[in-house]
This record gives structure tokens, sequence and C-alpha cells, in this order.
């Protein structure tokens, strides 16, 4: 076992990073897609609503490609996959911190299906875009998280016997 006064290693640390970076994209870019559209778009988020002031870009300011959230999606499960398997127990404050991206990520991807749908398919009043299949993607590397800090935390339970 790794002595806990080490420092983490050199892939689990990468890892990490990369996979906070990967995790807040989606959700950071749904607050700047948010924002603009209130400055720039008038109010204006989603199709359904009006513009309430005047318009200096129109809607949708920007939309999201499924394929980049999906690619961002794939990437958190892959990263998540390397940071469990490279953790240590006192690495597992760092994981808990990437399951609130992983859900934010969700979210936006579901968000951004409904508010600027790419490919979209009506579904009685709405229209959903393809966005949407990058949330359970991002669920899935939630899941791994959860999974990875769950044996993590019984192991080293077990270990202290």
């Amino acid at each position: 076992m790794v002595p806990s006064s080490s420092p983490p290693s050199r892939g689990h640390a990468f890892a990490t990073r990369a996979s906070a970076i990967v995790g807040v994209v989606p959700p950071a870019a749904l607050i700047v897609f948010l924002v603009g559209s209130l400055i720039l778009s008038g109010g204006q988020v989603s199709e359904s609503t009006r513009a309430k002031w005047a318009v200096a870009a129109p809607y949708p300011l920007f939309v999201i490609p499924a394929g980049v959230l999906i690619a961002l999606a794939g990437a958190s499960v892959v990263l998540a996959v390397v940071s469990v398997a490279t953790a240590r127990r006192d690495d597992v404050p760092g994981l808990r911190g990437l399951i609130g991206l992983g859900i934010a990520a969700a979210i936006a991807a579901v968000l951004f299906a409904g508010m600027t749908p790419e490919h979209g398919v009506r579904t009685g009043d709405m229209v959903w875009g393809a966005q949407w299949a990058a949330a359970p993607i991002s669920a899935l590397a939630v899941v791994i998280l959860v999974v990875g800090i769950a044996v993590l935390s019984r192991r080293s339970s077990i270990g202290e016997r």
C-alpha cells in the first residue's frame, strides 16, 4: 500500500485535472449561452420564448453540436476510469469533487437539447435536440466515480481493522 503522505501519481493527477476541465466545459458553455442570450438576444433563451427587449444578436446565440457534448462526455468516462483506477484513499475528496461536474454536464446537455435543439425531434409541444444523448454518458462517468469512491473507502476500512 502506498504511504498516505506520498504525492498522487502523475497519471492520477493528470486524469483528475483533465476530468475537471472536460467536466466544466458544458456547464460553463450553458452559463455563457444563458447570460449572452439575456444580454444580446433580448432575453430569448429558447424557441418558445420571445425577445423581451432590443436584440443585438438573433436567437440562438450559438448551438453546441451534439457531437461535441458526446465527445466531452465520452472523455469524462475514460478519465473517470483512469482517475479511479489510479486513486488512493487520500484521493477520495478530489474524486468527490468531480461528481458535481459530471452532474452539471449531464444537466447542461439536457438543457441545450431543449433550448437549442440540433437535429430536433418534435415531442408534444417541445422540440428535443440530439444533445440529450450526452447526458446518460455523463451520468455513467458519475456512476464510475461513485462506485470507485465506494470501493476505495471499503478497501481502506477493511485494511484499518
